[in-house]
């Protein structure tokens, strides 16, 4: 049954339960049921080997052009290696660089790809984003 934007989000707010954070998982689940790709199990994002570094990383640095821009991803890589090279030059041990690096991997992640009403926005100036959603 097909049910308006505003009218699930008009009835989160109507539940007056934890309002905030149901908009956000439902925004999460939108944007996941579209590129799953983007998101890995936590498990995962937490370093237990399933997947590597370059594959954690070239996964949101592809999200983060079609978020953005080629050269925002750019940004993101270029900010992450200049960690990896500080944390390599630190002499930390092999274990806790990878650790960290993966971290900021994450974190950095989160912080550009923040969804704000400049990328509302933009999506809705996608003619496809309109067109999945007509």
């Amino acid at each position: 049954m097909p049910i308006a934007l505003q009218t699930l989000q008009k009835a989160i707010e109507l539940n007056g339960v934890a309002v905030e954070q149901i908009h956000k998982a439902f925004e999460i689940g939108r944007i996941a049921a579209v590129y799953p790709d983007a998101f890995e199990p936590k498990s995962a994002v937490k370093g237990d080997g399933e997947t590597g570094f370059e594959q954690l990383l070239a996964r949101r640095s592809d999200f983060l052009i079609y978020y953005q821009s080629v050269r925002f991803a750019r940004r993101y890589r270029k900010r992450i290696e200049q960690f990896a090279n500080s944390a390599a030059v630190a002499g930390l041990p092999v274990e806790q660089r990878e650790s960290l690096c993966r971290s900021v991997v994450v974190s950095l992640f989160k912080l550009m790809s923040y969804k704000d009403e400049y990328e509302v926005a933009r999506l809705h100036s996608d003619t496809a984003f309109r067109e999945q959603l007509a």
